[in-house]
């Protein structure tokens, strides 16, 4: 598999060198938000992960929100 045939593909191009200015908000930017973005991922997954390991035991918090949740 050849990468820039694929990203050919989609009409994007591989990019190797470029030049990077010293206080450029624009890659500062989106360092953030890569990383922000996989931090909010975890975040969302390892929630998920701990409720449903409290419903499981049977956490009487967890299973009192569940209820408020399907009883309206």
């Amino acid at each position: 598999m050849n990468i820039d045939i694929e990203l050919a593909k989609h009409k994007l191009q591989q990019v190797q060198i470029f030049e990077y200015k010293v206080g450029d908000c624009l890659f500062d930017a989106i360092a953030y938000l890569l990383n922000y973005s996989t931090s909010l991922k975890l975040i969302q997954k390892n929630s998920m992960c701990y409720l449903q390991e409290c419903l499981t035991i049977g956490t009487p918090q967890t299973l009192e929100c569940c209820q408020c949740e399907l009883n309206p």
